[in-house]
């Protein structure tokens, strides 16, 4: 019987509470499970700052990064030691520092975007600002990307972003684009099970047609602008009640101010820490949504919400277009307007569901085998180069 292929997933430094990668990491390695391999997941542990209240400022954030920086590499070199055959993963571009206490031609580094480093060298269309700890921390995350021995983009606008930035690769990098695929199972459900969902966020929710937005209140994700289209279409309807759902973080100062210029905080709903299935149903009973980012890596929630059959509105920058598709409903996230617009096309029954129709087909690119599939095939690659 043959010897199972052994594959290390390094996720992040878990008191960071970094809950996408954490999913990612988890999600890769059952995928390849599935397939018969041998995976074990490997995080630094928290030591020093294992009281701390917080990792992400003040005197925690620095014992932090003992753990994961030095003490760290440290595990890492004793588990190759004992495992002198086995394949790594480092499931996070932000940790590609751990790549140089790995072999070279058995690991990988997944890179999720490069925003944070456009960022720090001074990109506005990034949106993504650095302090000076933060231009420190980039352009040392951009050093170890270079010098990575093999990079795995989940898309070619990231994969492009990169190649733009400063700095030689390694002469023997290999890169490669491996789309995100769907990582939990989200489909189109009948109406009385949407209902019966939506009642855990608000009974009548489902009573009035309502836009939909996945995502934080990062100002990259552009929360403004869907509030801006939203007060538009709704004075298109005089008469018609109509609702703007937003499933993330609670409204940043400026969004409130937003909401509250634009009289619209009485039709604006904003639900924090919503289960899976929930956030399926809100998929589910949306009239359509919007996702006009500045700057994203991949843009996950489009193709969730095209698995539930809701027509999506998404910015025509950065990835969006690459992962939403050839004929995806686009808008520019700078103009509101132009989602209004879109918002009154899809009231016409044959445009929404011909908008419905290209999000099941384009779903098809992002199915879950196809990402592991792809990551398999990466390593043996790898060791058979």
């Amino acid at each position: 019987m043959p010897t199972k292929k052994h594959l290390v997933v390094v996720g992040n430094y878990p008191p960071d509470k970094q809950a996408s990668m954490a999913l990612f990491a988890d999600w890769i390695a059952e995928g390849l499970r599935d397939k018969g391999w041998d995976v074990d997941i490997l995080k630094p542990p928290a030591r020093l700052a294992k009281n701390s209240t917080s990792t992400l400022s003040g005197v925690g954030k620095w014992l932090g990064y003992i753990d994961k920086f030095i003490l760290f590499p440290r595990q890492l070199k004793r588990f190759l030691r004992s495992n002198p055959n086995a394949r790594f993963l480092v499931a996070d571009h932000s940790n590609a520092y751990y790549a140089k206490f790995l072999p070279r031609d058995k690991t990988v580094v997944t890179c999720h975007d490069v925003l944070a480093i456009e960022g720090a060298l001074g990109d506005p269309e990034a949106f993504c600002p650095a302090s000076k700890t933060g231009v420190f921390f980039q352009k040392w995350i951009l050093s170890s990307l270079k010098d990575a021995p093999s990079l795995a983009f989940v898309s070619k606008h990231t994969e492009m972003s990169y190649l733009k930035l400063p700095g030689q690769e390694h002469p023997e990098q290999q890169r490669t684009v491996i789309p995100n695929g769907i990582n939990q199972p989200l489909q189109k459900l009948n109406q009385p099970i949407i209902e019966e969902r939506l009642k855990t966020l608000d009974p009548t929710l489902f009573e009035s047609p309502y836009i939909l937005h996945v995502g934080s209140s990062l100002p990259r994700k552009n929360r403004e602008a869907v509030m801006k289209a939203f007060a538009e279409w709704a004075a298109l309807n005089p008469g018609e009640e109509r609702k703007l759902v937003f499933v993330g973080k609670p409204l940043s100062t400026t969004e409130q101010k937003a909401a509250d210029e634009l009289k619209i905080t009485s039709n604006l709903n904003v639900y924090s820490g919503v289960s899976s299935e929930t956030l399926e149903a809100a998929y589910n009973g949306a009239f359509a949504f919007c996702f006009p980012s500045f700057s994203e890596g991949f843009g996950w929630p489009i193709i969730e919400a095209q698995s539930c059959g809701t027509p999506a509105i998404v910015g025509n920058r950065s990835c969006l277009p690459e992962v939403a598709g050839e004929n995806a409903i686009l808008c520019d996230p700078y103009q509101p307007e132009t989602i209004t617009t879109q918002l009154k096309l899809l009231e016409n029954i044959q445009n929404r569901e011909a908008s419905i129709q290209h999000g099941f087909d384009n779903i098809n690119r992002f199915t879950p085998d196809a990402t592991i599939g792809a990551y398999a095939r990466l390593f043996d690659n790898l060791t058979t180069a």
